[in-house]
């Protein structure tokens, strides 16, 4: 995504719409729905990708909270989360290196996996 005249017009208008509403819970609940409609703007795929680790991330907090598995639920949710970011964050190197040992031994089928983009936010 570039910054430009779009970014800095959400960017305003989240800012705005942030300090009138008076209540912490519903502020965080219009940055997050500001959130999605900007980066669903840009891709449509990512934005279904970032509320679907945002339910589950919700989900699994509340199971965390409320439940007598706690460890359980934790080791879950991390493991989740990791396998989601090594999957987007390190398919590319995998085909790349595959592709290359491949190339070293000989004439091997050669792998092409598409890349896929993930939005920033999912990295930290």
């Amino acid at each position: 995504m570039i910054i430009s005249p779009i970014f800095f017009g959400t960017l305003a208008l989240s800012l705005f719409i942030y300090w009138i509403i008076p209540l912490q819970k519903w502020r965080n609940a219009s940055i997050a729905l500001i959130s999605l409609v900007y980066i669903s703007w840009f891709d449509h795929f990512a934005a279904l990708l970032v509320f679907i680790l945002t339910v589950f991330s919700y989900l699994m907090a509340w199971l965390i909270q409320d439940k007598s598995r706690k460890k359980l639920y934790h080791r879950i949710t991390v493991t989740g989360l990791l396998l989601v970011l090594i999957t987007f964050k390190y398919l590319g190197l995998l085909e790349n290196t595959l592709n290359n040992l491949l190339e070293f031994l000989g004439s091997l089928p050669v792998f092409n996996i598409d890349k896929i983009l993930l939005p920033l936010g999912v990295s930290y």
